[in-house]
């Protein structure tokens, strides 16, 4: 059979080219296994340039002497060069009870507490089918490549197609799990803010109500801590620029397998009215009698010994006989299609199966939180806190060790050079190298970093606080609006309070900016609370702080202008 022919030679090509495919698994293993330990072999990589002989970087940086004084820690800036390379990875494990704690509350609070993410055996089901659809679009497109071509040639042509199809597959069915996942959770948004607003009355948009100073990484994971859960979720969600359900992948996804599909069985059973063609030619499905029997029109029947009369049978045995291998024949080629197109679909159930098995990978393993992946390594990997510290604490310590190992490289070289040098100050500093180590740097280091996130983190609580005071300033305008609307149209069939005595008692620009904060703007006009507002914005620009004195003299001002 042609097909059977096409694979037995795609294994025969595996065969051959053992050494390389083993190269590739090897090549796909080193891969995974740098992605999931990617911090150790980096850092182990980068050791090793920094004191190679002659030709590492701390051969270069020894020949800097100059020195560093930031904040009154004197080093030299090779030093200093050193530490900045390798902090990182002490800093990436510098975490203790307070950040498993948050980043625990992170996930509770993106949704994310019981999500797993992809995984190495993940990766691995995903590279074996991946490999297991390749080998089977090649299979069926092995004999249609390059058909004027050697056949190793169309072979290797078809096996390079189908993993160009797989691959495109792969990428397809993951982005459409992930668009799953979060149709999911923005339809989730959008029914607890809808119930929010039927609870409370405030209709306002999600932009509004998002705060994006919210991080854990930053250490301002507590400043949604009394607001409403979906709010809580809104602040960590990945893509917050249009909440709504999104079907363009998902449709295209579904287009996409199924076009594949229906492509892959026509290209089959073209293969198969070929091959049936080819057997009625070749008489492979056909009755024969033994060779010398008498058969169809050559039957005939003596009558007497010498042989002189001789009679044909009758039409009707003559007939009856070509139609029963007529019905054989037929029964074959049936028997044939039908296992054929079986076998068909299953193939076809194995590849949509597969299609959706990636699908719900991605799927289940997707999400929410921008950070929610980082905050997952520090929490869910561990079964207990006594656990995570010993972790931590084990990866800090190691992280330390390489550090300090690079820096004691880069001393011993500048202690050899700066035996030339007639500085005091060097000499100086040469002469205390040995109190100024890695765990030092860290030190003096994570104290710096401290002190810029305290006032970052003042900096962007000043100015969401600035910004929520704002948001509320503009609903009160627009809700007081709407105030006025309808209390001039509940009061049109009645008589209007005379301008008199409106004007008789006016009220104090101080006395409708105290309405205005505690929000009972029911007795104020449309221009008092506009006039409120212009008031508080010039008081807040030009920083206004009125003595006891000066206060009294422009209320009495205002009121005699009133």
């Amino acid at each position: 059979m042609t097909e059977l022919k096409d694979f037995a030679e795609i294994l025969l090509l595996i065969k051959d080219n053992i050494k390389l495919v083993i190269f590739a698994f090897s090549l796909v293993a080193f891969f995974i296994f740098f992605l999931m330990n990617r911090d150790y072999v980096e850092s182990r990589v980068k050791a090793f340039w920094y004191r190679l002989p002659l030709i590492g970087k701390n051969a270069r940086l020894s020949k800097n002497l100059e020195v560093d004084d930031e904040n009154g820690h004197k080093w030299f800036k090779s030093e200093k060069n050193v530490g900045n390379a390798f902090y990182p990875y002490f800093n990436d494990y510098n975490k203790n009870a307070d950040s498993y704690v948050s980043a625990t509350q992170y996930l509770n609070r993106a949704h994310d507490n019981s999500t797993t993410p992809m995984g190495f055996w993940h990766w691995l089901f995903i590279v074996v089918a991946v490999l297991i659809e390749a080998s089977s679009f090649a299979y069926v497109i092995a004999g249609f490549t390059l058909t004027d071509a050697s056949n190793a040639l169309q072979i290797q042509t078809a096996v390079m197609i189908g993993l160009v199809i797989s691959a495109i597959l792969l990428v397809l069915t993951h982005k459409t799990g992930y668009q799953l996942a979060e149709n999911k959770i923005f339809n989730k948004v959008l029914d607890e803010r809808a119930d929010y607003q039927r609870r409370t009355g405030i209709e306002t948009s999600l932009t509004n109500l998002k705060n994006s100073s919210v991080s854990w990484k930053t250490k301002l994971n507590h400043l949604d801590d009394n607001k409403e859960p979906f709010i809580q979720l809104l602040n960590r969600l990945k893509d917050t620029k249009s909440i709504k359900p999104k079907y363009g992948l998902i449709s295209g996804c579904i287009i996409t397998i199924i076009c594949i599909a229906i492509a892959a069985t026509y290209i089959r059973t073209t293969v198969l009215d070929g091959y049936i063609n080819q057997m009625i030619e070749s008489g492979e499905y056909s009755t024969h009698t033994p060779s010398g029997s008498a058969t169809g029109d050559d039957i005939s029947l003596s009558l007497f010994d010498d042989g002189t009369t001789e009679r044909q049978p009758p039409q009707e045995v003559i007939d009856t006989n070509k139609a029963a291998e007529d019905k054989a024949y037929s029964d074959q080629i049936d028997a044939f299609v039908r296992g054929s197109w079986a076998t068909f679909g299953f193939l076809g159930f194995i590849f949509i199966v597969l299609q959706w098995l990636s699908i719900l990978i991605s799927y289940k393993a997707y999400m929410n939180g921008s950070e929610s992946l980082e905050a997952y390594k520090v929490a869910k990997k561990f079964n207990s806190l006594d656990e995570f510290q010993s972790y931590y604490r084990e990866k800090r310590d190691y992280a330390e060790s390489i550090g300090q190992a690079v820096l004691n490289d880069l001393q011993s070289k500048i202690r050899e050079r700066a035996r030339t040098s007639h500085s005091g100050n060097e000499m100086n500093l040469v002469n205390n190298m040995q109190h100024r180590t890695f765990r030092m740097y860290i030190d003096q280091k994570d104290e710096a970093n401290y002190e810029f996130e305290r006032k970052t983190r003042q900096k962007q609580i000043d100015k969401e606080e600035q910004e929520q005071a704002e948001r509320h300033r503009t609903d009160m305008i627009r809700n007081s609006s709407s105030q006025h609307t309808q209390s001039n149209q509940s009061s049109s069939g009645q008589e209007s309070e005379p301008q008199s005595d409106r004007n008789e008692n006016p009220r104090s620009i101080d006395d409708i900016i105290k309405l205005i904060e505690a929000a009972d703007i029911s007795l104020l006009s449309d221009k008092e609370i506009m006039d409120g507002y212009r008031e508080i914005e010039a008081r807040k620009n030009k920083k206004i702080e009125e003595t006891p004195q000066e206060r009294l003299a422009r209320i009495r001002a205002e009121m005699e202008q009133n």
